[in-house]
C-alpha cells in the first residue's frame, strides 16, 4: 500500500513540474513603455526580436540617502539579451541616482535600479528591481 501511494505521489509530482514550467509567462512591454522586473526575470519587447533578462546586480556602491559622500557611487547590472537568434551579455552602469542610458544595437535603454540604498539598511539580491524603458535610438 505504501509503495503504491509513493508511486502515485511521484507520478503526480512529475506531471505538475513540467506543467508549471509551461505556464510561466514572460512579461511583455512595448517600445517606450516602462517595465520593472526582478533578478532572474526576462522581458519580451513586443513587436521586436528582443528579449532582455535581468541576471542581477553585480555591484552597488551608491551613496546611501542622508549621507554625504565624496563620490556618488554606481550600480552595475548584468543583462542577457537575445536578439536575432544570438545571446549577448551586457553590463550596464548607473552612476549615482536617477535614470541612466545604455545602448545595444539600434536600441536605447533608459534604466534605473531600485531600491536606492539607505543608511543602516541592507538590500538583499531579490529586493532589486530593474526599471527600464526600451526605445529605438
Amino acid at each position: 500500500m505504501r509503495k503504491r501511494a509513493l508511486a502515485i505521489f511521484a507520478g503526480l509530482v512529475m506531471l505538475v513540474f513540467p506543467l508549471s514550467a509551461c505556464s510561466a509567462e514572460i512579461p511583455t512591454a512595448g517600445l517606450d513603455q516602462s517595465i520593472s522586473f526582478p533578478p532572474g526575470q526576462s522581458c519580451l519587447i513586443a513587436g521586436e526580436d528582443l528579449t532582455i533578462k535581468f541576471v542581477g546586480v553585480l555591484s552597488d556602491s551608491r551613496c546611501p540617502e542622508g549621507v554625504q559622500c565624496v563620490w556618488e557611487g554606481e550600480v552595475t547590472v548584468e543583462l542577457l539579451i537575445k536578439y536575432g537568434g544570438a545571446t549577448s551579455k551586457l553590463y550596464i552602469v548607473n552612476r549615482g541616482g536617477g535614470d541612466a542610458v545604455a545602448a545595444f544595437r539600434d536600441y536605447k535603454f533608459s534604466f534605473n535600479v531600485t531600491p536606492y540604498p539607505e543608511t543602516g539598511t541592507e538590500i538583499t539580491p531579490e529586493e532589486y528591481r530593474l526599471v527600464m524603458v526600451v526605445s529605438r535610438s
